[in-house]
């Protein structure tokens, strides 16, 4: 599984903007975020210029809205 995940973020490096914004955030305006999938695990990160930042990955099946929420916008 860990190889699989390795090669989503290298795929990032070609096309870091392919990714959605998740449904949780975009639903309270946060559009600074994007996510990829490789399931059942959600990649989430942010794009930064030329650069990708990975922020969470976290198991698709958790309470995302909780755990984006508490995760990335009380930082």
């Amino acid at each position: 599984m860990l190889d699989k995940i390795g090669s989503v973020f290298f795929s990032l490096e070609e096309l870091p903007e392919r990714g959605s914004y998740p449904p949780e955030l975009a639903a309270l305006g946060v559009h600074e975020y994007r996510e990829v999938f490789c399931k059942p695990y959600r990649i989430i990160y942010q794009v930064q210029k030329k650069h990708v930042c990975v922020s969470l990955v976290a198991d698709g099946r958790r309470d995302m809205q909780n755990l984006l929420t508490r995760r990335l916008l009380s930082a």
